[in-house]
């Protein structure tokens, strides 16, 4: 699974800050790979609650930037979206969806608030 790690989402912003005029395509799946959201219970082993706020902050950083965009934002989804690829796929303005596509929150199941932003909108 391609999980959005830390990682991933500094990759995104630095990305999205040099193609702001122009069009760019994340796209949601590589061969048999999927976007599956967080590693979350990787990540939050070990760390308290200082250090997830700012992990969740990132995610917010990164998601918000994705609906600042200036231009259309379009979402290709192939395979799952889940919890942070879900609310990533969620900040676009269009989704395209294939007929595997499957989007899903898991983290509800587990009683955890979706922790990205994407399913509240902007906080702007």
């Amino acid at each position: 699974m391609n999980a959005l790690d830390t990682a991933t989402l500094d990759a995104l912003r630095t990305a999205l800050r040099r193609r702001r005029a122009g069009a760019m395509c994340v796209p949601s799946s590589c061969g048999a790979a999927r976007r599956s959201g967080s590693e979350r219970t990787s990540q939050r082993c070990g760390h308290g609650y200082e250090d997830m706020a700012v992990r969740v902050r990132a995610f917010q950083d990164a998601f918000t930037s994705v609906t600042r965009i200036p231009k259309p934002v379009v979402a290709g989804v192939a395979g799952y979206a889940l919890g942070g690829g879900c609310e990533l796929a969620l900040c676009a303005d269009i989704r395209i969806a294939a007929e595997d596509a499957r989007f899903g929150l898991p983290e509800i199941l587990l009683g955890l608030m979706p922790g990205g932003g994407g399913t509240s909108g902007s906080p702007d």
